[in-house]
């Protein structure tokens, strides 16, 4: 039983790290973007932000 718990914690850390690098992803991509979009970039990047905090 506690096997299934440490592996089920180990599994959240191992998503939890790979949300975060998808952010990471995405707010270069948004990044890059920045120069030649207007107002949907701030949007996005407050999504961004707001996932973060999460």
């Amino acid at each position: 039983m506690e096997d299934n718990k440490s592996l089920e914690l180990a599994e959240i850390h191992r998503l939890n790290q790979l949300n975060a690098e998808m952010l990471s992803m995405l707010k270069d991509v948004v990044e890059l973007l920045a120069d030649d979009t207007g107002e949907w970039i701030d949007r996005v990047k407050a999504l961004i932000e707001k996932a973060e905090r999460k």
